[in-house]
């Protein structure tokens, strides 16, 4: 489709690289020049995760382009789209003089039917005003041209805007009108595949809806300021207040942090939980997710519900210093987690999800353990690509005599051996010079070969389509494989890669062979002492295993590759056949009338996602850890039973199962199983136990979009308001409903802002002449340089009002800063959050970004005049600051002095 999009704002940009990523082709429309410029040359105006290289993918394919051309752009497309600022006027109305600007534009230009969409966040009856606005200049050229007015208003949050908008959870549609209902069906098609998101309603209560909703947000925010100035006046700590009022399910966590700050760290950092940054399902604890996210900007976590698994934005990771007893909660199926004793874990109870404190829990509580698939895709793996950027680039060569004889003419300028003819007599080039040639290469000559010793000892396919065959070859790999290095002449290493089986498999050493030899790959054999090895000498099949499918090199750094859960699920399953017919057992019990499926590994992440794989599929498995014989070091063995499900798995050892059948086939009774309780999306198990182990050290946490992540053993566990609550108000006012709610929740907004200032000035009693205030944050919320109502306006105003300095440092909304406020003396902007404590008095955070959520207290301490940090998002634990000899100030909480 070919969508006009005005305004190249925060709005307008994301939804135009959003819209042309999805193949449309997109030309945004802007009147100031010098932006335009900026966007042609793939530069973006704003900070948004996701934003840059979207934008710069979509120039190269030319589905998004610029301009300043007003009537080119509404002649351009079908869909125009109104996504122009609407700025709150003196009285808090949304000014929309630039929506109507452009309604008649529109009106102006267009020469047939046009899709007019208000993106705008716009008053009720604003579709009404740009209706009549293109009618009237239509009127004035005597011209009739048919058009509909649509309200699509947008749920994006900065910092999170493509993700929200890739992926959305609702997609509202104003109109009365069924043409333009199903164009916008038509548009939205690849944003609402898995589930119907679409709501088509009148165009009003489409207006309605956006104000309505961050109205709504808004006020749970203001209340929990409220009861935070309460708590403060009669000695609470609002902390243990939201934990209470957060458990009710009626209430929820979301947004009741006093100073819309995140809390709630509870995982011992070795916990695990499962992220996606775009490549497929990983494993990671905590502890290393945390430094993780101070590279990754985009990143999935593993969540879900009733309904099954599925992916959710990951907002936040907090840090915090704990020492106390953590609770060691035990399910049945063996599975564990360790959690502070606040924490709040779902809970399955009459057919609904609830929420428990952890310390609350009690024996046979119930908690889910969710199926569901992972999205699938084909992949295949390049090598060629894979090597670009690594050492291998200078000395692997490429085999193909059809490649260099057909194409020689082509690519014999960028050869680098000396003779092209010795190239044209053996087929054989330097990858290195035929890159340029690609395309050619992968569409007529994929079959090619590559190597990296001249002798050709051993040579590659360049290109792997993880097919069956492929993923088995993986499972083997992790079960039974090994890479070892040796250094041959002139000190070259050289990589084998191996699996080793017992020479009675020979099933499976014949299938490895038969695998090997589809993909044209020499192998050697060894066979001794009743072992048979399959060896393949070759530098790039290694890098192949370790570096591109991330196996690892060992039995204690073992994992499922990511690959593996993007693809189908029938290739998943071979994958499954290959790992457990290594290192799987199929056990006989109860004297031989029963059986069990083993799997052990001494990796841990390879046991975690074993679990999910299997879950995947509805496979419930338990986890036990213990020492096989022998074993010095922990092992995990995953365990599966129930006749249905023994019978399934069973069937992947082939013809080692024939042995086994008899068994199955001839169970007296298929008990049910004891430990858990299958649903259609979601087995159910139970708290054992709950123990408590002193602990001292940090945990962590995570904030997802629906609050939910699965964490160890597949288990479920639990985790831009003020201008559209003031327009709401105006709304209200104009058709006299009394909005009494509203008005409340943008007084308390008000005065919360002045919190902060309040609290200093009474520190130091009205004194702040020549004072100078280290600031931590600018932007309003993480991950954006959205200034427009930011609490550090307010706060640096009121303290430059009063003759103080600011120091501040933010890690993307410096330049927005300075931009608001040209260069002035009492405002230095810094290089590091450190560099603001030189010379300061106090510290004052203002912004939750990540980075300031673990600091060297020991080095502010040491550069601060005073020990004394003002905290407007709660980031820390005040006995702890106590401790460190610190004044602490929070929102909501006890003022807390060195102790």
């Amino acid at each position: 489709m070919h969508i006009t999009i005005f305004g190249s704002g925060y709005v307008g940009l994301v939804t135009g690289v959003c819209f042309a990523d999805m193949g449309n082709h997109v030309l945004c429309v802007d009147i100031d020049a010098e932006k335009v410029a900026m966007l042609q040359n793939g530069e973006v105006p704003i900070h948004e995760i996701g934003l840059h290289s979207l934008l710069k993918t979509n120039l190269a394919t030319g589905r998004i382009k610029f301009t300043t051309d007003i009537k080119k752009a509404v002649a351009y497309g079908e869909i125009q789209c109104i996504a122009v600022g609407t700025p709150s006027d003196e009285d808090g109305s949304a000014d929309l003089q630039y929506v109507l600007q452009v309604a008649a534009s529109i009106g102006k230009h267009m020469d047939g039917y046009k899709l007019i969409m208000d993106k705008s966040t716009v008053p009720v009856g604003t579709a009404d005003k740009v209706k009549a606005t293109i009618q009237e200049v239509l009127d004035k050229r005597g011209v009739q041209h048919e058009f509909d007015v649509v309200s699509n208003p947008e749920f994006l949050k900065e910092g999170a805007a493509i993700a929200d908008f890739m992926k959305p959870d609702r997609i509202i549609i104003g109109t009365d009108k069924q043409r333009s209902a199903d164009l916008m069906r038509e548009l939205y098609a690849p944003f609402n595949r898995n589930r119907d998101r679409l709501m088509v309603m009148d165009i009003r209560s489409a207006e309605l809806t956006k104000y309505a909703a961050n109205s709504l947000l808004a006020t749970k925010i203001s209340f929990m300021n409220e009861i935070a100035c309460i708590a403060e006046q009669i000695g609470a700590d609002v902390e243990q207040v939201r934990l209470g009022i957060g458990s009710d399910p009626r209430i929820g966590f979301e947004f009741i942090y006093p100073g819309a700050g995140y809390g709630g760290s509870c995982f011992h950092p070795d916990e695990l939980l499962f992220i996606d940054r775009g490549t497929g399902l990983e494993c990671i604890s905590f502890e290393n997710l945390s430094i993780l996210m101070e590279t990754e900007e985009q990143l999935k976590v593993l969540s879900g519900d009733i309904n099954g698994l599925r992916f959710e934005d990951l907002q936040q990771i907090t840090v915090r210093d704990y020492e106390e007893d953590l609770l060691e909660i035990t399910f049945t199926l063996g599975k564990k987690i360790r959690v502070t004793k606040d924490h709040p874990i779902a809970i399955y109870k009459d057919g609904k999800l609830t929420t428990k404190l952890a310390e609350k829990l009690e024996e046979n509580d119930c908690i889910i353990l969710p199926f569901g698939k992972f999205p699938q895709q084909d992949i295949e793996i390049d090598l060629l690509d894979e090597i670009q950027n690594t050492s291998f680039l200078e000395k692997t060569w490429l085999n193909n005599l059809d490649f260099v004889n057909n194409e020689l003419e082509y690519i014999k300028t960028n050869l680098s051996i000396k003779s092209p003819s010795d190239a044209k007599k053996n087929g054989t080039v330097k990858v290195k010079d035929i890159l340029n040639y690609k395309r050619i290469l992968d569409e007529q000559y994929s079959d090619s070969v590559i190597f990296t010793a001249r002798s050709r000892s051993t040579t590659i396919p360049y290109k792997y389509k993880l097919d069956n065959d492929f993923a088995r070859l993986i499972g083997y790999y992790l079960a039974e494989g090994w890479i070892t290095a040796d250094y041959g002449r002139n000190n070259v290493e050289r990589k084998r890669l191996g699996l080793c089986f017992g020479e009675h498999e020979t099933e499976y050493i014949n299938d490895v062979k038969e695998i090997f030899a589809k993909l044209k790959i020499h192998f050697i054999e060894r066979i001794s002492n009743g072992s048979h090895s399959i060896i393949v000498s070759s530098n790039l099949f290694a890098f192949l295993f370790e570096k591109v499918l991330c196996c690892g090199l060992n039995s204690y750094t073992k994992t499922i590759p990511t690959q593996i859960f993007l693809s189908s699920s029938e290739v998943k399953w071979e994958f499954l056949t290959g790992l457990l017919r290594g290192d799987g057992g199929i056990v006989k019990l109860n004297k031989g009338k029963n059986l069990n499926i083993d799997y052990a590994t001494v990796s841990k992440h390879l046991a975690q996602l074993l679990i999910l794989l299997l879950q995947s599929f509805k496979i419930i498995a338990s986890l036990k850890t213990g020492y096989a014989n022998k074993s010095t070091v922990e092992t995990y063995f995953v365990r599966i039973n129930g006749l249905e499900q023994v019978i399934k798995i069973g069937e992947l050892f082939g013809d080692k199962w024939q042995n086994y059948k008899p068994i199955a086939d001839n169970y007296q009774r298929n008990i049910k199983p004891l430990a858990y309780q299958r649903e259609k999306d979601f087995a159910i198990i139970k708290v054992k136990s709950i123990t408590k182990q002193p602990y001292s050290g940090q945990v962590y946490s995570i904030e997802s979009s629906n609050s939910h992540l699965i964490s160890t053993g597949g288990i479920l566990i639990h985790n831009c308001f003020p201008k559209d609550v003031k327009a709401l108000i105006h709304t209200a006012k104009q058709v006299n409903a009394d909005a009494q709610i509203l008005t409340a929740v943008e007084e308390v907004n008000q005065r919360q802002q002045q919190v902060l200032f309040q609290k200093i000035n009474q520190h130091f009693q009205g004194q702040l002449q020549d004072k100078r205030f280290a600031l931590w944050g600018l932007a309003f919320k993480p991950n954006t340089d959205d200034m427009r109502e930011a609490p550090s306006r307010k706060l640096m105003e009121a303290l430059w009002k009063h003759g103080a300095t600011v120091q501040a440092y933010d890690p993307k909304a410096m330049s927005e800063t300075q931009r608001i406020y040209g260069k002035r003396s009492d405002l230095i902007f810094c290089d590091s959050p450190e560099a603001t404590l030189e010379n300061a008095d106090v510290l004052v955070i203002v912004t939750e970004w990540k980075l300031f959520r673990s600091p060297d207290f020991n080095l502010i301490k040491s550069k601060l005049k005073q020990a004394v940090i003002f905290d407007g998002r709660n980031l820390y634990e005040p006995q702890r600051m106590a401790q460190l000899g610190f004044t602490y100030y929070a929102i909501g909480r006890r003022l807390v002095s060195p102790i």
